[in-house]
């Protein structure tokens, strides 16, 4: 197994990677590697916290936990070859733009070190080296192409192309620097598996112009499927900029391919107006029909509203805010650029707590027995007075139309609070999923992840089924080593570190057993994995996945660095029978000080068979988890898939109970995508320099637009 590790033959590269940034370098402010924290007090407040230390850029690379907020800012290792230059434009006044012109660098990408599958079972899709794909997945079936074949819906995070800017002509890279525009991507139902780019793939590019704060647009932290929003028959979908305080509903359709989120035009969808600060739409996910008019609807956050409502910098509360949008036709615009703002379509908002961020919103079906939608609303960076980060969760039952919740005050639902001893980081990531009737006791069941932390207090991450019931009680306290609350099991990874929990979805269909997906992106050198079994394998109050034996089945990448497990999704019958999706974007990111990519991002497709449930005891019911998975259509011929889909089963406690997948599902490191005789490898030294020479260009380029502004 190639080791990534800096050798001493690498030195020579080290130093002229050091080399090479030193004329960005002297472009940035002198103050700005020291005084930069502007984006993160946005967040995280002006005080050091419980974290190492912060960045001078969200998602720079330097901390995991803003990257897990914010994403990178730019492309791993600077090493994206945008293959779309922009235009010329005219050179500033004052500066020498009237000299010829040089072309963009040309970047040439190191071998993949995976090759995509295509087989009537599993199909996958090699990204370009770079851009990310695969670091989210829509949850859900979804079928936004109207052709009635699910479609998979991820992106390409940090998808960029070349930019020239006179100001830095006369630095290494003669004034090209990096534009990260992201970019969304569709793999319609039937699309074969192959590398990407492909004719047989949907691109919707990310703005390439940048926002009011100059950032650049990063299109795709977050991306949902929410279901018919305009009432034509097609699901839409959402896709967000965390950086331009942006998020679009783009209306499905065969037009899809023409939308243009510069400017969207009506026809294509509408757009939601946050504010520029604070992480705004760093989670979407769908809300079901909240108003009963016929319409999806769209849910999404504001992670820290402090400084979009302080009276002065420097001041105010870090608070988060979730909102409800309701779906519409005719393409308005939702404007919460003032955060306490009531435009129309707004159906519902909660403010956090006083002091905690909304890092994620998520419906989990009905756990209480009312036959209204619930909601959980997520704050991983939760801390205790011991700097480490638990994380912490409110499970909230009053999320109606017309609600404005304040979860200072009193509310319906429970608070979910995480031994304080460890940075589990409850609810990071996409790791929200309704479970069903996961107990057989008539009341809809919800799964919520912990990863185990990165920094301080990393412990083993896992999943935790919490137990819906028409009493909940005021807290449920959750203990992965410890006692256990009876409301809530617990299933923990294999190891610190290996990030099990980040990302967990459900597939609950009826007359089937549900089935659990748990991600694990940093097992196995961050090759990563994805754990398949039942929800009765929450048989007791916590199990470890090493005591799952038969129950459990593993998909595991063969590439070391490729992060297989940052995302996983339940898609429908995407390839004509129940699928799971599973994301890997390749990015190299440690505390050793390695920061890169492998040419190994990719998106993964694989049948799984979900095992018939038992027979409900006589007059025992089944009810199910609510009203079905995001883009599900009353009249399917199809039991919807993913994320609080359809009817429940009773889980059984048989053996033979046991989640079944196709053929890349083994115990053993095969199938996923086929490895190539490359292995997993990092840019070659010219790669990574020149590459690192424009990402340091993109960095001055931010810094400056900040100080002229």
């Amino acid at each position: 197994m190639t080791s990534l590790r800096p050798r001493p033959a690498a030195a020579a590269c080290l130093l002229s990677l050091s080399l090479i940034l030193s004329p960005a370098a002297a472009a940035l402010p002198s103050h700005a590697p020291a005084t930069g924290y502007e984006d993160l007090d946005d967040v995280f407040g002006p005080e050091p916290g419980p974290f190492p230390e912060r960045p001078a850029r969200p998602g720079d690379g330097s901390s995991d936990d803003d990257d897990d907020l914010f994403g990178p800012s730019q492309p791993p290792g600077s090493g994206d070859a945008p293959t779309t230059p922009e235009a010329p434009r005219p050179p500033a006044p004052g500066t020498p733009g009237d000299r010829p012109r040089t072309d963009p660098p040309v970047i040439t990408p190191p071998p993949a070190a995976l090759q995509p599958v295509d087989t009537d079972q599993e199909k996958s899709w090699l990204g370009e080296f770079g851009n990310s794909l695969g670091s989210t997945i829509a949850r859900g079936t979804c079928d936004v192409t109207g052709d009635a074949r699910p479609d998979i819906i991820t992106s390409e995070l940090t998808r960029s192309v070349w930019r020239f800017d006179p100001y830095y002509v006369d630095t290494e890279n003669h004034g090209w620097v990096h534009n990260v525009t992201g970019r969304l991507v569709v793999v319609p139902g039937g699309a074969p598996g192959t590398a990407l780019p492909s004719e047989h793939v949907i691109y919707v590019n990310g703005p390439t112009e940048p926002g009011e704060e100059g950032d650049d647009a990063v299109v795709g932290l977050s991306v949902a499927c929410l279901g018919d929003t305009n009432g034509d028959g097609v699901d839409d979908l959402a896709v967000g900029s965390h950086t331009m305080g942006r998020a679009w509903v783009l209306y499905g359709g065969p037009r899809l391919h023409e939308a243009r989120l510069n400017d969207l035009a009506p026809e294509h969808g509408f757009t939601v107006l946050l504010p520029t600060t604070g992480s705004p739409a760093a989670h979407l996910s769908a809300a079901g029909d909240l108003d009963g008019d016929g319409l999806a609807d769209l849910a999404l956050v504001l992670t820290n509203s402090r400084q979009a409502l302080s009276p002065a910098p420097g001041q105010g509360t870090d608070r988060g805010i979730a909102y409800v949008v309701a779906g519409h036709a005719g393409g308005a615009a939702v404007d919460l650029r003032e955060p306490l703002a009531e435009p129309q379509h707004l159906l519902a908002r909660v403010l956090s707590p006083a002091g905690n961020l909304a890092t994620a919103f998520d419906r989990v079906g009905d756990v209480n027995a009312d036959g209204q939608e619930d909601f959980v609303l997520s704050d991983y960076t939760h801390a205790s007075g011991t700097n480490v980060v638990p994380g912490r969760a409110w499970l909230l039952t009053g999320v109606r139309p017309g609600a404005r919740l304040d979860l200072d005050g009193e509310f319906a639902g429970s608070t979910l609070e995480m031994d304080p001893s460890a940075s589990y980081r409850l609810g990071a990531g996409t790791s929200v999923a309704p479970a069903g009737d996961a107990d057989g006791d008539g009341v809809g069941d919800l799964l919520i992840g912990f990863d185990g932390g990165h920094a301080v207090g990393v412990t083993t991450g896992g999943v935790v089924l919490v137990r819906g019931s028409a009493q909940l009680p005021a807290t449920v306290r959750i203990s992965p080593t410890g006692q256990q609350d009876p409301q809530a099991r617990v299933i923990t990874g294999l190891t610190p570190g290996d990030s099990a929990g980040y990302a967990v979805d459900a597939l609950v269909a009826p007359g089937t057993v549900t089935l659990v997906a748990l991600g694990a992106q940093g097992t196995a050198q961050e090759a990563g994995a994805t754990y398949v079994f039942p929800v009765s394998a929450f048989s007791s109050p916590v199990r470890s996945l090493a005591e799952l034996g038969d129950e459990l089945r593993t998909i595991a990448s063969p590439s070391p660095r490729s992060r297989s497990g940052r995302a996983v999704a339940f898609v429908g019958s995407h390839l004509g029978s129940p699928t799971l999706a599973v994301g890997g974007d390749g990015v190299v990111h440690d505390h050793d000080g390695e920061e890169g990519a492998v040419h190994a991002a990719h998106v993964l497709a694989t049948t799984v068979r979900p095992v018939p449930a038992p027979a409900a005891p006589q007059g025992q019911g089944n009810p199910g988890g609510g009203p079905g998975a995001p883009g599900g259509q009353p009249g399917a011929e199809e039991p919807p898939a993913g994320s609080g889909a359809g009817s429940s089963p009773t889980p059984s406690p048989a053996p033979d109970s046991q989640a079944q997948a196709g053929p890349a599902a083994q115990n053993s490191p095969s199938g996923l995508l086929a490895r190539t005789g490359a292995g997993s490898v990092l840019a070659a030294c010219a790669l990574a320099a020149a590459a690192a020479a424009a990402g340091g260009l993109a960095l001055a380029v931010r810094a400056r637009r900040r100080q002229q502004g």
